[in-house]
């Protein structure tokens, strides 16, 4: 099915509800029990972040509200999540997979591309590299997984999701159309809640269908994504996506080092709020945002430091983390980080759900150069200024002392 050794080919590698593996892996009393892991008390405010399959049948699904899990499903062990302990078994898994294969992009903590193009002489028929890949994670990590195998990353990975568990779908070359065109429009990567009802109004039901639409014309109803979910529905291209900036799985670098003064600092600097109950109400997420903006840049200050980039990320009341990004122009302050932090807080509003949590990043830190202020306008000078005399206040009088505006308490 793959034997031109130049014809690019893919894997890609999802485990099987990989929370609750984790958990089964730690205590196997949970073995062929509904399990729900998002929270040890059902009747909590809360959402399930992962179901076994025998939950599943029972109807729980991921983003679930917890009561409702409970009620469809009351037998089932519930389980508060433990992050730090999937973390470090995904981690774990890309090990395995890192010493095994030449090419690897992790897409997300249960989920891994690979690219076998060219590597048949050195490991084997691409059938076979994956199988094996799927009884090494197994044997070694105690987890099962599902794999897919296609001419693309994308076909690669519908294929995979279809063959969940346990499964292994190979999808040959040339045969990709015909394989993606039955499926339902939720299979296709991209495709959430939204964006399938407002593809059904138009009279969608499958990939298919939507592969038959000319590009531009969902580029016109859909702006960007609209384009974006036409090439997926014709296959996707040849080539591994890239790695997720900052994700947690993505292997840690050594922090960077001033050589002139031999000190070392960090690569990123974090803030980020979770509200007690999800909001929507624009006006407060902005505050939330100032806030946050504020300590993060604060903090950027103290350490002497200046940032070359800005993501906004948020997690939505679907569990579902979204995160956009944007660079900053040469030594920023809080006007501008905040201008550019509501420009993404705006794009990732578009998904119209709840917001439950809301942070800033500051990245591609590096020592903040005084001197540089000498070809600055005084519009900068007078920023950096501001921003140091907000330090000083709050150093004496707490926090709270002085804020931007829209940064009052709630």
């Amino acid at each position: 099915m793959f034997g031109m050794r130049t014809s690019p080919v893919f894997a890609h590698l999802d485990l099987d509800a990989f929370f609750v593996s984790v958990e089964r892996l730690d205590d196997p009393s949970l073995a062929g029990r509904p399990v729900i892991v998002g929270g040890a008390d059902p009747r909590a405010r809360g959402a399930v972040a992962c179901a076994s399959y025998e939950a599943r049948a029972r109807g729980v699904r991921s983003g679930m509200a917890l009561r409702r899990a409970f009620a469809l499903c009351p037998a089932a062990r519930f389980l508060a999540p433990r992050p730090e302990r999937y973390l470090a078994c995904s981690r774990a898994v890309r090990e395995l997979l890192a010493a095994r294969v030449p090419r690897l992009v992790q897409r997300s903590i249960d989920e891994f591309a690979i690219d076998l193009t060219g590597c048949e002489r050195l490991l084997g028929r691409p059938e076979e590299v994956v199988r094996r890949l799927g009884d090494v994670v197994e044997e070694h990590a105690g987890i099962t997984c599902s794999t897919g195998l296609a001419a693309t990353p994308l076909v690669a990975k519908v294929a995979a999701g279809q063959g969940k568990p346990r499964g292994r779908v190979v999808v040959p070359r040339g045969e990709e159309a015909d394989f993606l065109a039955p499926l339902p429009l939720r299979a296709l990567p991209g495709v959430g809640p939204r964006s399938e009802e407002r593809l059904q109004e138009l009279g969608l039901r499958t990939v298919g269908d939507l592969a038959a639409i000319p590009e531009e014309a969902l580029r016109e109803a859909f702006g960007a994504h609209g384009a974006t979910l036409a090439r997926r529905a014709r296959g996707g291209e040849a080539r591994l996506p890239a790695p997720a900036a900052g994700a947690p799985w993505e292997p840690r670098e050594a922090a960077p080092t001033d050589a002139a003064f031999g000190r070392r600092f960090p690569r990123s600097l974090s803030r980020e709020h979770t509200f007690s109950v999800d909001q929507d109400a624009r006006e407060v997420l902005d505050r939330a945002l100032v806030r946050l903006v504020e300590a993060a840049v604060a903090a950027l200050r103290a350490h002497g430091l200046r940032a070359r980039s800005l993501t906004v990320h948020a997690r939505f009341a679907d569990l579902r983390v979204q995160r956009r990004s944007g660079r900053l122009p040469h030594e920023a302050e809080e006007r501008e980080v905040l201008a550019l932090a509501r420009r993404l807080l705006e794009r990732l509003l578009r998904r119209r759900l709840r917001v439950r949590r809301l942070g800033v990043r500051l990245q591609g830190l590096a020592p903040r150069l005084h001197q540089a202020s000498l070809f600055e306008g005084p519009q900068f000078r007078s920023a950096r200024a501001l921003g140091e005399a907000l330090d000083r206040i709050r150093a004496r009088h707490g926090w709270a002392a002085v804020r931007l505006g829209s940064g009052e308490p709630e």
